[in-house]
């Protein structure tokens, strides 16, 4: 009997295999009464463990999907969110990004500001960096938080300010 559950353990693993079974339980049950010439119906035995088959891995795949469309649509509101957020900068939001654009793909440490002669602290630096990254403009690396570098959005952000400063000078 272990052969059984090694058989709901790779059905529920896999989504093809979830699918293919679905679509053969449908054809097993369906085409049978489609085409009663050609086809005999499933002895009452076989149409019960196979409908159980079905209805199982139907019900696999809609959880599937179900899943697979929340997080597209979670993804796709985080994304309007984000690009509705970066379009509101504060002065020192736009300073740093546009002083990480000087450097583009390279990961920075915050550390080597002077903040003595700075007109803003680490700390301020550091909450700027959570902001930027919030609006996905920016990375921050996850074992050391004094070192950010610009996500791709965040360089064409910076390009974005490059043109619209060429254009005014």
């Amino acid at each position: 009997m272990n052969w059984i559950s090694e058989i709901f353990k790779n059905v529920t693993v896999s989504k093809t295999l979830t699918g293919a079974c679905c679509i053969t339980g449908l054809a097993l049950l369906m085409l049978p009464t489609i085409f009663p010439n050609i086809l005999e119906p499933l002895p009452k035995v076989w149409a019960t463990v196979v409908l159980g088959v079905t209805v199982f891995c139907g019900c696999l795949q809609i959880f599937w999907g179900l899943s697979y469309f929340k997080n597209a649509i979670l993804s796709f509101v985080s994304d309007k969110a984000q690009k509705v957020r970066s379009k509101n900068l504060s002065e020192l939001e736009l300073c740093l990004i546009y002083k990480l654009g000087e450097v583009a793909d390279e990961w920075a440490d915050i550390r080597n500001i002077d903040y003595s002669s700075a007109p803003f602290t680490k700390l301020e630096i550091l909450e700027v960096c959570r902001a930027l990254e919030e609006k996905g403009l920016l990375k921050i690396n996850s074992f050391h938080e004094t070192l950010v570098k610009l996500s791709s959005k965040g360089r064409s952000k910076v390009l974005e300010l490059q043109k619209e400063n060429a254009v005014n000078n």
